[in-house]
């Protein structure tokens, strides 16, 4: 990734991403008592930023969690794919019960996961796709 002038050398740690999205004490999670993002699940959601960065043209530099200056934005794509993990879980656990004239339906929150992540995942390709622009430009013609 080409050097930029803006940012924040200090990497994406989890304990940030757990408060940002009110997953740091398990016991504040009354329903699941325990973490709702496991250590695997966050490291998976930050792998898929890098990769759609890398991946995406036009190909300036690598991107990766050790060396973003993108904290802000890779913190929002991460919570996006997090969220994302989330309602592919709740989407596949959605069972409606009804006993003894008690419904439940605990399960059927994927559809607001869903929205939310599309909304952080959409401002952060577009966010690739603006800095990308900006950097091509800056190499080819050295303007930004």
């Amino acid at each position: 990734m080409a050097e930029a002038a803006q940012g924040n050398n200090q990497q994406v740690q989890e304990i940030m991403l757990r408060a940002w999205l009110r997953d740091n004490n398990p016991e504040l999670n009354y329903l699941i008592n325990d973490f709702e993002f496991s250590h695997d699940e966050i490291k998976l959601a930050q792998m898929l930023c890098q990769d759609y960065w890398n991946e995406t043209p036009p190909h300036i530099g690598v991107f990766s969690a050790s060396n973003s200056r993108y904290r802000y934005h890779l913190m929002m794509g991460t919570t996006a794919q997090l969220l994302f993990i989330a309602a592919h879980r709740f989407r596949r656990n959605a069972l409606p019960m009804s006993a003894g004239g008690v419904s439940i339906d605990d399960q059927n929150k994927f559809a607001q996961y869903e929205q939310a992540a599309n909304k952080l995942w959409d401002q952060f390709r577009q966010w690739v796709k603006e800095v990308k622009i900006s950097q091509n430009m800056s190499m080819c013609w050295g303007v930004a």
